[in-house]
């Protein structure tokens, strides 16, 4: 009887320890699980940040040249109309020609 006492104590101590060892096993999955999870999501969010880091890269440097290429146009434009300029209007040795 003593002895039927002691194992029916060691049996549910075993059953005891089993079901915690279950659950910390189980619990330790269900954590990797969640941690991959999120190690996915943030890898994801990454990709799309640099996606969009790289849209926005690209349209700065669009619209750089398209700036530098309006700079260029205008500098040339001022360049012929400077050079229209001194084609119509009078040298200066005319024009003291002319006050004599």
């Amino acid at each position: 009887s003593k002895l039927a006492n002691v194992d029916s104590k060691r049996a549910v101590y075993v059953a005891k320890a089993q079901s915690v060892k279950e659950k910390a096993v189980t619990t330790h999955a269900e954590k990797e699980r969640k941690f991959k999870e999120a190690a996915v999501r943030l890898e994801n969010r990454r990709d799309k940040m640099r996606e969009l880091l790289d849209e926005k890269v690209t349209q700065l440097k669009e619209t750089r040249k398209e700036k530098e290429d309006r700079v260029a146009e205008n500098r040339e434009a001022q360049r012929l109309r400077e050079v229209e300029s001194r084609a119509t209007s009078p040298h200066p040795t005319e024009i003291v020609a002319k006050a004599l």
